[in-house]
């Protein structure tokens, strides 16, 4: 089974801050002014995202689920109901659980063997066979 890797589309998230560059090793006026007006524009954005711009993300799969960290996979259910089918993630972590975000037919979704889940793949269910489905796994 293929490792899953979460894709950074910048959607909703706050970039990184660029580490200082430093003359000759010292700290100079003009190093912390730098550092002064990055610190002011990653809480510009960060207020930005807060005020009303929290979001879940573009919905592609692979995509990290905008600020939360989970991610979006587009899975097809087996063609037998309620057989269990594995969904690998990116998380690196064990997974919470799953959202369904969209699905193509009646049914439900819902969680099995939970003690085998991983850091890298979770097990589910579907009352119904070939069930096309969009995931939030989180």
């Amino acid at each position: 089974m293929a490792k899953r890797t979460i894709i950074e589309d910048g959607l909703g998230s706050v970039g990184e801050i660029a580490a200082p560059t430093l003359h000759e090793g010292e700290v100079t006026q003009a190093t912390l002014i730098s550092i002064v007006a990055d610190m002011l524009a990653v809480l510009r954005a960060v207020t930005q995202r807060l005020n009303g711009q929290l979001s879940r993300g573009s919905g592609i799969t692979g995509h990290r689920t905008g600020n939360f960290h989970g991610q979006y996979i587009d899975v097809l259910t087996p063609s037998v109901a309620d057989t269990e089918f594995s969904v690998p993630h990116g998380l690196g972590r064990l997974a919470i659980g799953i959202d369904v975000a969209q699905q193509d037919k009646a049914g439900s979704i819902y969680t099995s063997s939970i003690g085998s889940w991983s850091e890298e793949i979770l097990f589910l269910k579907a009352s119904a066979a070939s069930m096309s489905l969009k995931l939030q796994v989180y």
